[in-house]
């Protein structure tokens, strides 16, 4: 008779059979026998042994006793994480990627919001989490898939401009009959710094891009500085929003 070593205990049918159906222990204390790396490599060979496997499910919406919870808790004690310290492939990030499509879409209850906003309450995110998040930022709105708002909105013609200028600029135009782009997709300028310059303002007819600008600080002013540098531009301040008219666009 062949002498089984402990990390092959799993391996050999009768063994399997008599812990998990005759001594009906769990996938988890079987891994604590014979020293396999997680339960589920237990499920694994109980379904090549072609062992049937027992019921574990439970009803939809019922729970865990306080006896069960222990029980479990108690069998994990000791237990090393298979996947701590590892990292996962390109291939099996696509594949949860690819699982998870149309999850995140999911409506959240009041109850599931205000969860969530106190677990997160007082926690601040690593220098990692801040770049991730500005990268997802800066495509949004290289794309024209987001746009930046101010608290005040002013609606006109499926437009929504962040300041009265903005829009007594835009109906002027379309009093003169101009044809313009708001924050489209070409006002979107790269600057050197690698992040991007949302122009308000765009004349295809002229190909002269416009900014509205109330206040200048000095991040204001360097944007323009390297958008004109590159751009035909135009500034709109205080000191021309009330003499539109005399504003010659097309040089």
């Amino acid at each position: 008779m062949v002498k089984l070593i402990k990390d092959a205990f799993y391996k050999n049918k009768n063994w399997l059979y008599q812990k998990y159906i005759v001594e009906r222990l769990t996938s988890y204390e079987i891994v604590n026998l014979c020293g396999a790396k997680t339960h589920n490599t237990i499920l694994l060979w109980i379904k090549k042994h072609n062992i049937k496997k027992r019921n574990t499910g439970t009803k939809k919406g019922s729970k865990h006793s306080e006896e069960h919870k222990n029980a479990i808790s108690i069998s994990g004690i000791g237990r090393d994480c298979y996947w701590k310290g590892k990292k996962l492939s390109e291939n099996h990030k696509k594949l949860i990627s690819l699982g998870s499509i149309g999850k995140h879409n999911i409506p959240k209850s009041e109850e599931c919001k205000e969860k969530i906003r106190l677990a997160n309450l007082g926690k601040k995110a690593s220098k990692e989490t801040k770049e991730k998040m500005s990268k997802t930022l800066l495509r949004k709105y290289k794309n024209g898939e987001r746009t930046a708002y101010t608290h005040k909105k002013f609606y006109y013609k499926n437009n929504c401009f962040k300041s009265s200028w903005e829009l007594k600029l835009a109906k002027f135009f379309d009093l003169q009959s101009i044809n313009f782009e708001y924050e489209s997709k070409i006002c979107r300028f790269n600057l050197p710094n690698n992040r991007t310059y949302i122009i308000d303002f765009y004349l295809p007819l002229y190909k002269l891009f416009i900014e509205v600008k109330g206040w200048y600080d000095d991040y204001s002013k360097y944007k323009i500085k390297e958008a004109s540098k590159k751009l035909k531009f135009l500034i709109i301040d205080k000191s021309n929003i009330n003499d539109l008219e005399n504003i010659n666009f097309k040089k």
